[in-house]
């Protein structure tokens, strides 16, 4: 079985779509989306237009997951968050080993505000810093950080430098992803708890995680709050601090 068809089967069911039939291979590929001139005409897209449907997503990763690459309303991810076809190209060190500099993030998938899993590889590859913000329901700091992004500024003070961020958020420079641990009762993050969080702080740029085993929580070991990281493309981390959120925000902004 092709590689590609191989994959569509087993994620269609995940990503919430059907896994599209088989395609003769074809020659070229002008529009850049990963389906051939001849896979375009089987699957009714548009040769000359990589998203046909203009979701957001190639047609070539829509027909690779198993949902329509001619209907903007099924999309790989409702939330719009990023597709990364070759994130298998990352080696998973998984949760045992040590966050520092330079270390990969285990691979981390988790529900996410629209109930549907994510997978954090999907942001890798595509030349942006992803923010990690680990974030909990009785956490002050975490709320006011939720609120900066939307442009409430915090009690606390923050370096003028890092004012820029909200607004590369917003225009897309900078993927946010919120890893929410722990709900307002101190118990493990469900669902429902990120469905809520996301409804307090809405922000279409921000993905936000539900660490129901508290996972990343436990391989990150915050010291104290805002905890927030980042990572670069290739999911090694480019900073890691337990306590000083400041500098991994000055980190997305040099």
């Amino acid at each position: 079985m092709h590689r590609a068809l191989a994959f569509a089967l087993v994620c269609a069911a995940a990503c919430g779509g059907k896994p599209a039939a088989p395609a003769p291979p074809g020659d070229g590929d002008p529009d850049g989306d990963y389906l051939s001139d001849a896979q375009e005409a089987l699957y009714g897209t548009d040769p000359a237009n990589p998203d046909t449907d203009g979701d957001g997503y190639l047609d070539g990763d829509e027909v690779l997951v198993g949902t329509s690459p001619t209907d903007p309303k099924s999309r790989i991810y409702q939330g719009g968050w990023p597709f990364q076809r070759f994130k298998n190209k990352i080696v998973d060190p998984g949760f045992k080993g040590t966050a520092k500099v330079g270390a990969v993030v285990p691979h981390f998938v988790a529900v996410d505000q629209f109930g549907q899993k994510v997978d954090l590889y999907d942001f890798a590859l595509k030349k942006k810093p992803v923010v990690l913000d680990l974030s909990a329901d009785w956490c002050g700091a975490c709320k006011e950080i939720a609120a900066w992004l939307d442009g409430k500024p915090p009690s606390f003070e923050l370096p003028p430098e890092l004012a820029v961020i909200p607004g590369k958020v917003k225009a897309g420079e900078i993927y946010w992803v919120t890893v929410y641990f722990q709900n307002a009762g101190s118990g493990p993050a469900t669902a429902a708890d990120v469905a809520a969080w996301a409804a307090k702080y809405p922000n279409p740029r921000v993905a936000v995680l539900a660490d129901t085993d508290q996972a990343m929580f436990n391989f990150l070991f915050p010291g104290g709050y805002p905890n927030i990281n980042v990572v670069n493309e290739d999911m090694t981390f480019r900073t890691y601090e337990r306590y000083d959120y400041r500098t991994s925000l000055a980190s997305v902004v040099k």
